[in-house]
């Protein structure tokens, strides 16, 4: 039998004169020990810096939406009846001469599970958004797809109540709150800075989150968002691989590598 020879290095093995010296290998962190540091304090402080480091503006909403529905006592339950008024988007509001609700109204939510999710849904979308496509242009389309998503809604639903229709009309009546349809505008168009496959995956998501909100919800927040992706679809179909001809025949390319 071949006796097995001792590495230098080894655990009672002395090292020979000259020899190079083995490096020491660390082992590598758990995937636990990696989890417990990044919800310790320190952690979740140093990656909050990393997310405002990275989209400063996207942080800076959060945290003014936040604030507002502190300083209101929002939080729980929405806005207070003193103010839902002023700052919920919806034809009675806009039959008071409230125009700029449809751009407040992305200022509140409904409650404590509609924060915490315009705060996931920031993260997912707007930061991605904002470092793709810079700050200007995202919070321009945050804010353009937020009225014109609320609006169109409001003559969406004003129609069919002149028509004595029984579902929209019932909704003539209805306040809503909440950016969602901002953020479904900024998904389109962040959508466009994606690659072709991710393009479609992105797209036939928002599309499919804001068709089965309409049928399953129905309120005057998925009418919004309805709103919202058909005109997004719409711009998406008269100004892809409009501007450059080049851009569907490398679009093909891609797919078929």
């Amino acid at each position: 039998m071949t006796a097995v020879q001792p590495r230098p290095g080894q655990l009672g093995v002395e090292r020979p004169p000259g020899a190079p010296a083995m490096p020491e290998r660390r082992a590598r962190p758990s995937l636990k020990h990696e989890l417990r540091r990044w919800l310790s304090l320190s952690g979740l402080a140093r990656q909050l810096f990393k997310l405002f480091k990275r989209s400063p503006a996207t942080m800076c909403y959060l945290a003014a939406v936040w604030a507002v529905g502190l300083a209101t006592g929002s939080i729980v339950h929405g806005p207070p009846g003193w103010l839902s008024g002023h700052v919920s988007a919806g034809l009675p509001s806009l039959r008071h001469g409230y125009w700029w609700t449809p751009i407040s109204a992305g200022l509140w939510e409904s409650g404590l599970g509609g924060y915490l999710a315009i705060t996931v849904l920031s993260l997912l979308i707007l930061a991605p958004a904002e470092h793709r496509t810079g700050r200007t242009k995202t919070f321009t389309t945050l804010l353009a797809s937020q009225a014109a998503g609320l609006l169109l809604a409001v003559g969406l639903v004003k129609l069919p109540e002149l028509a004595h229709e029984p579902w929209l009309g019932a909704l003539s009546s209805e306040t809503t709150v909440g950016a969602v349809p901002g953020l479904l505008g900024v998904g389109f168009a962040l959508s466009g800075s994606l690659s072709p496959l991710w393009r479609r995956r992105l797209r036939l998501l928002l599309t499919t989150v804001a068709t089965i909100s309409v049928i399953y919800i129905g309120q005057l927040e998925p009418v919004a968002l309805a709103c919202v992706a058909a005109v997004g679809l719409v711009a998406v179909a008269l100004t892809c691989h409009r501007a450059w001809p080049w851009a569907r025949l490398r679009t093909l390319q891609h797919d078929m590598r």
